[in-house]
């Protein structure tokens, strides 16, 4: 009668390479961002090997031949190779992990400011877009303050329901869902509420690919930031075809954006649109609600 122990030196040996290779291959083809997690599955996985190698058989298993044995170790390898591919193709990547951390800090709860900017190739800038200022709140709310082409400022408030718009000092407009259609945005964001950055930037990841993704500051002597670059996948795709940004690299909140060559509505020329993080501090309550603009707007701004 032969055992589990019965099992040739050279079937064990080709045993011991194949747990060997499949260990190797799993450990390696990932980054190396949750090794030691993958490393306790895989550790798991191959006890539960060993077990079944080592536990009783019945008397029909115990007369199997060694070679049906030896093939059952080749399968499990198999089937673990096959699972160690699965997570390689469907594992995030390291530049994909900067795009989601951005995308859940800019949904995470609280107040941001942005400072706007826009110009031409040629550094003019944009009447109107350029010097704006963009609130927003938890993802969902948003104000973004520019200079009015008739005089003074323009206020255009989504928040989180009704879209409105104040002009010196008067609530012009309100309506239900978002609006902003005279608001000359690039073309990235005409179908989505104004200066939804969250919504925006969630399209970076189906319709471009990261080219870069490391670490380095805004400006030489400066904090280090998580630094990434997107390229436009195709022409089809409507938006500048390179964006960039800078990011917290512990909590992924952007600390400046750039938009290359965008295209606005109603005008081919393209523009560079960048957006800097100026304040994180909370804002009045009403700030999003056209109530607190409709009198003494530019006194009551923070």
């Amino acid at each position: 009668m032969t055992g589990p122990h019965d099992i040739p030196p050279g079937a064990v040996a080709e045993r011991i390479a194949d747990e060997q290779l499949v260990h190797a291959l799993l450990l390696h083809i990932h980054d190396t961002d949750g090794a030691a997690r993958r490393e306790a599955r895989l550790q798991r996985a191959m006890r539960t090997i060993q077990t079944t190698a080592t536990a009783p058989r019945d008397d029909q298993r115990r007369r199997m031949p060694v070679v049906l044995r030896r093939g059952s170790w080749a399968a499990a390898a198999g089937i673990l190779l096959i699972v160690g591919v699965y997570m390689f193709t469907s594992s995030t990547t390291p530049a994909m992990a900067s795009i989601n951390a951005i995308i859940d800090a800019l949904g995470r709860p609280g107040d941001r400011t942005y400072h706007v900017a826009v110009a031409h190739a040629d550094g003019h800038g944009r009447p109107g877009l350029d010097r704006a200022i963009l609130y927003s709140r938890d993802g969902q709310q948003f104000l973004l303050v520019r200079i009015d082409p008739k005089g003074g400022e323009l206020f255009d408030g989504f928040d989180g329901q009704r879209s409105w718009r104040v002009r010196a000092g008067v609530l012009v407009e309100a309506q239900d869902g978002p609006g902003a259609s005279r608001i000359p945005m690039p073309e990235i964001m005409t179908n989505v509420p104004f200066a939804d950055l969250l919504q925006t930037l969630q399209r970076i990841r189906a319709d471009y690919t990261i080219e870069r993704t490391d670490q380095a500051p805004l400006q030489p002597g400066g904090e280090s930031l998580t630094h990434v670059r997107a390229r436009r996948n195709s022409r089809s795709v409507k938006g500048p075809p390179t964006i960039e940004i800078w990011a917290d690299s512990e909590t992924g909140l952007p600390h400046h954006i750039v938009f290359h060559r965008a295209k606005f509505q109603g005008s081919q020329r393209p523009r560079r649109l960048e957006l800097e993080l100026t304040a994180s501090a909370n804002l009045p309550e009403d700030w999003f609600s056209p109530s607190v603009h409709v009198t003494n707007a530019a006194e009551r701004r923070p």
